[in-house]
């Protein structure tokens, strides 16, 4: 549990502690203070000193499982970075205690929190309508109707409130950066609370991936944007041979984006499940086995160029090696998590009893 000065304490459930200084509406407008893994303490103490001054109700990740949880690149988006949540007793209430907290809290970093709109410039307090507390139900309740409480990884209001009451004072979402002037993004591949892996194309022709690392996500040796930042370090001393090339990147609202290459093929997994030995037409094994055999003599060959370069390469697996199916070349696509062999860092082997120590590499 995460130690605070002495505070009014109503209960405890599942990692969170609950203060109330007043009964709880069942629904209406909540707060959010984010923070990242170093400053939590700090910024818990500062809202625990704040509602002994101000009395208001609010809740806090009190167990160390629940903040790293809350912090972790693969959480869920639209709970993460919700650490502090404060219910307001209505509107005006909710009103004034955002303006006091951009003023004393505002000034500690935090991660945006993607459910919300973000408050008067600052990163870390947030706000949305939704159910204080589900005990009772999942619902939203209007006028003898109920809604569903939606929780999405974007800002979105319940059917029954038309404008959001505090938009003059949202921090704007769209970034005004010229890099984004040259991309356009089709899709994405995948997406996480440390951000996303996005296709589209680069000064509208060259086709590329854009990897996002998202501020204040991850903890110690993972988190999203050292990955990311490492990875561009990787990538620009293996120089795109077997591995897609670095065309640019760039910082923006604190979030760092890479821009690769994009590189076509099937996944090792999926080159294996329709074209490989066991699964191909009799008469045509005999192919697929010699050309499986050439695209394993070629992943070794990719592993191999960088050692030459110096660098070890982490997170070996199907879904990251992608198999061109005319040529047979192989690439690897994801070196977030790959070191230089003279950093001296092995936190990165995460798997017990699939790893080999360090000093025998």
């Amino acid at each position: 549990m995460y130690p605070v000065n002495r505070f009014l304490s109503s209960y405890e459930f599942n990692g969170w502690t609950v203060s109330l200084h007043y009964k709880l509406p069942h629904q209406g407008w909540k707060i959010h203070v984010s923070a990242t893994y170093k400053n939590y303490q700090t910024v818990l103490n500062h809202v625990v000193w704040l509602a002994e001054k101000m009395d208001f109700s609010f809740k806090f990740a009190s167990s160390s499982k629940l903040v790293e949880k809350l912090l972790d690149t693969h959480s869920v988006r639209e709970s993460g970075g919700k650490l502090i949540t404060i219910y307001p007793k209505n509107q005006t209430h909710c009103l004034f205690l955002l303006k006091v907290f951009s003023k004393l809290l505002g000034r500690f970093p935090g991660p945006n929190v993607l459910s919300d709109n973000q408050f008067a410039g600052t990163d870390n307090i947030s706000y949305r309508y939704g159910i204080f507390e589900n005990k009772s139900s999942e619902s939203l309740f209007y006028k003898g109707k109920s809604y569903e409480d939606k929780r999405l990884p974007y800002f979105v209001l319940p059917p029954f409130i038309k404008n959001d009451p505090f938009a003059k004072y949202v921090y704007p979402k769209k970034s005004n950066d010229s890099h984004w002037k040259n991309l356009h993004i089709e899709g994405a591949y995948k997406i996480t609370l440390g951000g996303g892996i996005y296709y589209g194309t680069y000064l509208k022709k060259e086709p590329i991936v854009l990897k996002e690392g998202r501020f204040g996500i991850g903890i110690g040796t993972d988190q999203a944007i050292a990955k990311r930042k490492n990875e561009c370090q990787i990538l620009d001393k293996l120089q795109g041979k077997h591995y897609p090339l670095v065309l640019g990147y760039f910082t923006t609202q604190n979030n760092y984006y890479l821009i690769l290459q994009k590189i076509t093929g099937l996944t090792y997994y999926e080159y294996f499940a329709t074209n490989g030995p066991v699964v191909i037409e009799k008469n045509l094994c005999e192919k697929s086995m010699t050309d499986f055999i050439e695209v394993i003599k070629n992943l070794i060959s990719v592993v191999a160029y960088a050692h030459r370069k110096g660098i070890i390469l982490r997170d070996i697996n199907p879904a990251n090696v992608l198999v061109d199916i005319r040529t047979l070349k192989v690439y690897f696509i994801d070196c977030a998590d790959s070191i230089f062999v003279d950093s001296h860092s092995c936190e990165k082997i995460k798997t017990p009893w699939y790893t080999i120590g360090y000093n025998a590499l």
